[in-house]
């Protein structure tokens, strides 16, 4: 679900989205967003994504006094990247190396 919610959020706001992968307990997500720092773009991303899943549970029939309000830790990692070499590599990274358990793109 989260998956969507990105790809469709990146698309409203005109963001390439570069790779999603979403796992049992984080989400790796690299993308480029012009005029926006990292910390705005994952801020935004995880919103939105809290405000899907709220949503879901309503639609569930979950009560709304038992509607989950936090969904995320606080914060989360932000890099930069600043050349096509560190794009490939986070890119391989969040799309491939969490499948096979790591890789040598932990380098990044």
């Amino acid at each position: 679900m989260i998956e969507s919610v990105v790809r469709e959020y990146c698309e409203k706001r005109c963001w390439c989205l570069h790779a999603v992968n979403c796992r049992t307990n984080h989400c790796h997500v690299v993308v480029t967003a012009p005029n926006y720092d990292g910390e705005q773009v994952r801020d935004q991303l995880k919103s939105w994504g809290k405000r899907r899943m709220k949503e879901r549970e309503r639609q569930l029939g979950v009560a709304e006094e038992c509607v989950r309000d936090r969904w995320w830790t606080r914060k989360g990692s932000v890099r930069y990247l600043f050349d096509e070499d560190s794009l490939s590599a986070a890119t391989t990274y969040a799309s491939e190396a969490q499948d096979v358990g790591g890789s040598s793109a932990n380098s990044l």
